[in-house]
């Protein structure tokens, strides 16, 4: 177990809870699959399951326990072991989440395998078209959310970038597109949490499920400069 002056190291914010990433999952995996798997571990607060990536299929999710124990447990049972399906070609991967600079690597170590939700997904050395040009160190924190349904609120925002680490501010764009979409500027207290939140769901994430599109999410100074937000919103 972990010791005392790391108890709380990947504690949800505000909730008490204990935050897991699950990479490697099915594309069809359903939430019930997951709470069947994970509540013989201990008490299951919350699931957030992601959308399938649309080069591999896989989908990942992030599973909350009420106790540390149960979250430890998961880990070492589960990581790189379990099979979530007789089928499987690779087992699932089961990490701390990267919200807390204290905690181990969002996307765990060893990485889940290529193609699936991991280093290709976001693990060392991010780069590629789809992250855009890395911002100057003072705005390594704030993203650019676009694609946003016109009757969106700020809770709305915040239950789904919260997932990612602290989120210290969000502001409402009260303009919109000429599609009656709106967008928002979401700032995270660590820099690591933006990245992330790119990587998961820029062009991929809908922020409900009869969405048209996918929400954009970019850094906020290619917004800012005209570089970066060219997918409505």
């Amino acid at each position: 177990m972990v010791g005392q002056d790391e108890q709380t190291p990947n504690q949800q914010h505000g909730s008490g809870g204990h935050k897991l990433f699950v990479g490697g999952l099915p594309g069809n995996c359903q939430e019930e699959e997951l709470n069947h798997v994970f509540d013989a571990y201990g008490t299951v607060q919350h699931i957030h399951m992601m959308p399938p990536k649309s080069k591999s299929g896989m989908r990942c999710a992030f599973v909350i326990f009420e106790r540390l124990e149960s979250a430890e447990d998961a880990i070492k049972s589960l990581h790189n072991i379990h099979l979530m399906r007789e089928n499987a070609p690779e087992p699932i991967q089961v990490t701390w989440p990267r919200s807390n600079d204290r905690g181990p690597p969002f996307w765990g170590v060893p990485g889940p395998p290529d193609g699936g939700w991991g280093r290709e997904a976001g693990g060392p050395g991010r780069s590629g078209p789809d992250f855009g040009s890395y911002p100057p160190a003072a705005e390594r924190c704030k993203i650019f959310v676009g694609s946003l349904p016109p009757d969106i609120l700020e809770e709305d925002l915040k239950i789904v970038f919260s997932t990612y680490g602290e989120v210290q501010q969000i502001q409402m764009l009260t303009q919109t597109s000429p599609s009656g979409l709106r967008c928002a500027f979401v700032t995270y207290g660590k820099q690591e949490s933006a990245e992330d939140a790119i990587k998961v769901l820029d062009g991929v994430y809908k922020i409900r499920e009869n969405a048209e599109k996918a929400i954009t999410v970019k850094w906020a100074h290619d917004k800012q400069k005209g570089g970066g937000g060219g997918k409505g919103g």
